[in-house]
């Protein structure tokens, strides 16, 4: 499953924010029961004609796509966004020390007046 609003890595950290990506349900809520058991994953997608340089790559794809791994192989039970924020910091460590360009937390989720003023641009 790869959800366009949550799961395209090339969007503005603005459009699909790491607690998005990371509370988003990869199974359709109108999907009918006997169809989720075909759903056997989530697809993080970064297309690539947008993202010109290895650097701003690694930027759009962490920390969310973390996010979606812990996601696809985790129970809808486990799901924790506090318990995921604390563990992240140990992996942004990891990536800090192999010189991998993520986004900070402040960037990977930037405050709702910023997502609603990106949307409220985007009609004008």
């Amino acid at each position: 499953m790869s959800d366009m609003n949550y799961y395209y890595l090339d969007h503005s950290h603005v459009f699909s924010s790491l607690q998005d990506t990371y509370m988003a349900d990869p199974i359709p809520r109108k999907l009918p029961k006997q169809y989720r058991e075909n759903i056997i994953g989530i697809e993080g997608a970064l297309w690539t004609e947008y993202v010109r340089t290895s650097k701003k790559a690694e930027f759009q794809l962490f920390p969310r796509l973390i996010a979606i791994a812990e996601r696809s192989w985790s129970a809808e039970s486990a799901k924790n966004w506090n318990s995921f924020l604390q563990r992240i910091e140990s992996i942004l460590k990891t990536l800090r020390e192999r010189e991998i360009n993520y986004a900070n937390l402040k960037e990977a989720n930037p405050p709702f007046w910023k997502k609603i003023y990106k949307y409220i641009a985007l009609l004008y």
